[in-house]
C-alpha cells in the first residue's frame, strides 16, 4: 500500500475566476463610430469585425476562419464547426464540438453589404492574420478613448453580459456563448444587477 496519495502532490492549474470586465453602453457607441472611421485596417475588415464580436461574441479563432458557407442569412445562423485551413492548423471549435451562432437584425444588414471576395468573411482566399486583428482592434478602442487593458475578447464578454442582463436566463447565455462549464458564464452575474437590489437597502436597524 502506498502511504500517501501521490495525487495529492499534483499542482493543478486554476483557473482565472476574474469578474468580466463588460463596456457601457456609451463605449460601445464610442467603439462602433471609431471603427466606422477606421475601416481600412485589417485590409478593411475592422468595422465587420467589430460588429461581429458585439454581436455575436464570437472569438478571434472563430471570427478569423469564418467561411461564407457558415453564415445563412435565410434562417439568421452561423455554424461554429471544424474545418481545414490550408497552410496552417486545421481549426477546432474549443469546446471540440459544433454550434450555431443566431445572427442578431443589427449584424445581418452588415453581412448583407459585404463583399464576397472569397472562401473566408474576412480575408477572401486566405483568413486574415490574428496579429492583423489583434493590431486593428487595439487601435480602433485606442482611438474611440478606451480603456488600453481593453481588447477584442472583451466584445465577447460585452455580449454575454448585455445578453444577460437582457434575458436574466444564465443557462440561455451559456448556450449563446457555447460554455462548458456554467460557473464560467455565472462571472457575467455582476451585470444584471437592478437598481431595486434588496441587498442595496439592506440593514440591521
Amino acid at each position: 500500500m502506498v502511504e500517501t496519495n501521490v495525487a495529492c502532490e499534483v499542482k493543478v492549474a486554476q483557473k482565472n475566476k476574474k469578474i468580466r470586465r463588460t463596456l457601457r453602453r456609451d463605449e460601445i457607441h464610442k467603439l462602433i463610430e471609431s471603427a466606422d472611421k477606421n475601416r481600412k485596417l485589417c485590409r478593411g475588415y475592422a468595422y465587420e469585425l467589430i460588429m461581429f464580436a458585439l454581436f455575436t461574441g464570437m472569438r478571434k479563432s472563430e471570427l478569423r476562419t469564418l467561411c461564407w458557407d457558415d453564415v445563412d442569412l435565410d434562417i439568421r445562423k452561423i455554424a461554429v464547426h471544424a474545418k481545414e485551413i490550408e497552410g496552417e492548423s486545421d481549426f477546432t471549435p474549443k469546446s471540440g464540438e459544433a454550434d450555431t451562432i443566431t445572427i442578431p437584425d443589427q449584424l445581418a444588414s452588415v453581412i448583407d453589404t459585404m463583399p464576397r471576395n472569397g472562401r473566408f468573411v474576412f480575408g477572401g482566399k486566405k483568413p486574415v492574420g490574428s496579429e492583423s486583428i489583434y493590431s486593428a482592434v487595439k487601435k480602433v478602442m485606442a482611438r474611440a478613448g478606451l480603456p488600453r487593458e481593453l481588447s477584442l475578447h472583451h466584445l465577447r464578454h460585452t455580449f454575454g453580459s448585455w445578453l444577460l442582463k437582457s434575458t436574466g436566463d444564465l443557462k440561455y447565455v451559456q448556450d449563446a456563448l457555447r460554455h462548458l462549464d456554467i460557473n464560467t458564464t455565472k462571472l457575467y452575474v455582476h451585470t444584471i444587477a437592478e437598481d431595486n437590489d434588496p441587498v442595496k437597502s439592506f440593514g440591521y436597524d
